[in-house]
């Protein structure tokens, strides 16, 4: 089964992990593989080593780039990735030797169009915090869509996932660089718009490292408002969009997308009137609230300390 694959990962500033990746790469089973590196403006040592290992390993394309954030540097990958399908993942994570061979097999076996494998979540500190490892088969793209969305399951991130290049190069699914927060998701949940077959496996085969320095930084800790975080908003409105645009023989049920929409609305417009930020997407997730507020009322999905924020935020 010598199909290639491209798997596509952005680094910036990761030197001293470099190395543990480059032998978890050496130890995978699957051996048609393509490494592309892109470096996005690291101030550390990763550019030279990037360099250093291509020159040692045919199979490596490294990539050099101004700082242009996560979004960038993926694109980037996926324009130059000649395999038929595509894996994102990140340097700071592991993975176990069978990840790439599993899910090759899995997505030309069963012959569906997007494969997820279980994970793991861990820190250096206080190691495993969680696991997901779940079978899924023969469901429909709507479970699909509400796995996605949805909080430690199957989850918005890129890295337990395979997808097929030929089907992102024909609808021109790329990542949207103004998106800072839930910017994978949209890439899911667009891909899963022009899909019509997926599938999950229970090998956990991924490792996803949590650390205090990433992106999602705790909004208590800090003393003004970040618009990034409206991106994930921004994320979600897109990610609708793109349903509703979807295939014709598909018509996507909608409702844990726009829950998650509430939940996201009630937490920002909480966030902005904290820290008093002018925006002009107030008024809109403002509006989306009251809107749907008979939902938020009558849920057992909205806590009461939810629903008393929802009624604050919304006037």
């Amino acid at each position: 089964m010598n199909r290639l694959v491209s798997i596509i990962v952005p680094i910036y500033n990761e030197s001293n992990l470099l190395d543990s990746f480059f032998s978890m790469i050496d130890h995978l089973t699957y051996p048609w593989i393509e490494l592309i590196m892109i470096d996005d403006g690291s101030t550390d040592d990763s550019w030279h080593q990037l360099k250093r290992q291509a020159k040692i390993s045919p199979d490596i394309h490294i990539i050099h780039q101004e700082n242009s954030g996560v979004s960038i540097a993926r694109n980037a990958g996926l324009q130059v990735a000649k395999g038929e399908f595509i894996v994102f993942a990140d340097a700071d994570d592991c993975f176990e030797p069978e990840y790439v061979t599993s899910l090759v097999n899995t997505l030309v076996t069963e012959q569906v169009q997007l494969v997820v494998c279980g994970y793991t979540e861990f820190s250096d500190i206080s190691g495993e915090l969680f696991r997901h490892s779940e079978i899924t088969q023969h469901q429909s793209l709507d479970v699909a869509v509400q796995r996605v969305v949805t909080h430690h399951c199957m989850c918005s991130a890129l890295w337990n996932k395979i997808f097929v290049a030929k089907i992102i190069r024909k609808h021109q699914i790329y990542f949207d660089a103004h998106i800072a927060i839930g910017e994978d998701l949209l890439f899911i949940i667009q891909y899963i718009s022009h899909i019509k077959t997926w599938c999950e496996i229970s090998d956990v085969l991924y490792h996803y490292r949590i650390s205090s320095q990433g992106t999602m930084q705790n909004y208590k800790t800090v003393k003004k408002f970040d618009p990034k975080w409206l991106s994930e908003w921004q994320a979600l409105d897109k990610a609708e969009a793109s349903l509703k645009d979807a295939l014709e023989n598909h018509k996507f049920n909608l409702e844990t997308l726009r829950e998650k929409r509430l939940h996201v609305a009630i937490k920002l417009l909480g966030r902005i009137r904290k820290f008093h930020y002018q925006t002009v997407m107030k008024s809109m997730m403002s509006k989306y609230v009251r809107k749907n507020w008979l939902r938020i009322v009558t849920s057992s999905q909205f806590c009461f300390k939810q629903k008393v924020k929802a009624a604050l935020v919304s006037l």
